[in-house]
C-alpha cells in the first residue's frame, strides 16, 4: 500500500509536467485561432480537445451554417475573433503558464495562463484559465475561462460562449 501510493505521489508531477506541455503545444500551434476551426485547422484542433468541447464546436459549426443558410449577406455567429484567449482581436505575443498550487491531480486540472501582447502600446496583459481534462490517458482541453475583463473581448467561458452539443 505505501509503495502504490509513493509511486502515485511520484507520478503526479509528471502528469502536471504533461498538462503544462499539452497545453503549450495547443496555445503554440492553435492559441491564435480566429473564429471556429474549420477544415485542416478543425483537424489538427481536435486532439488537442475534450470530447465534449469538439462536440461543441461542431455544434457552433452546424448553427453558422443554418445562420448563412437563412440569413445570406449577414455575418455568421463564431467568424471572426480569437476563439480560446479573452482578447477577441490582438494575438498575444508571449505567454506563461502557471502551475496550480499541488500540481495536477487527474482527471481535471485548471491552469492560468498570463498572457501578454507587446505589439501594443503600452503593452496589454492579463490571464485566463485553461480547463483539462484526463480523456484517453492524455491532458485536452475542456474550457477556457476568460478572465481577461476586456470590454470588447471574450467573457464567461468558451463553453458558455458555444452552444449546447446536440444529442445524437
Amino acid at each position: 500500500m505505501l509503495l502504490a501510493t509513493a509511486l502515485l505521489a511520484a507520478a503526479l508531477p509528471a502528469m502536471a509536467d504533461n498538462a503544462i506541455l499539452r497545453l503549450r503545444q495547443f496555445l503554440d500551434a492553435h492559441g491564435r485561432q480566429d473564429g471556429l476551426p474549420k477544415g485542416a485547422e478543425a483537424v489538427a484542433i481536435a486532439p488537442h480537445l475534450s470530447a465534449a468541447l469538439n462536440a461543441a464546436i461542431e455544434s457552433a459549426r452546424a448553427e453558422q451554417a443554418a445562420f448563412v443558410r437563412d440569413n445570406p449577406g449577414e455575418k455568421p455567429p463564431y467568424i471572426e475573433g480569437k476563439l480560446f484567449t479573452s482578447v477577441l482581436f490582438e494575438p498575444f505575443t508571449a505567454y506563461a503558464p502557471v502551475m496550480p498550487a499541488g500540481g495536477c491531480p487527474a482527471p481535471r486540472c485548471v491552469i492560468r495562463v498570463d498572457f501578454v501582447d507587446a505589439a501594443s502600446s503600452p503593452d496589454v496583459a492579463w490571464h485566463d484559465e485553461y480547463v483539462l481534462v484526463l480523456e484517453d490517458d492524455r491532458w485536452r482541453i475542456d474550457d477556457v475561462h476568460f478572465r481577461g475583463g476586456f470590454d470588447f473581448g471574450n467573457h464567461g467561458s468558451l463553453r458558455a460562449s458555444l452552444p449546447a452539443p446536440v444529442a445524437r
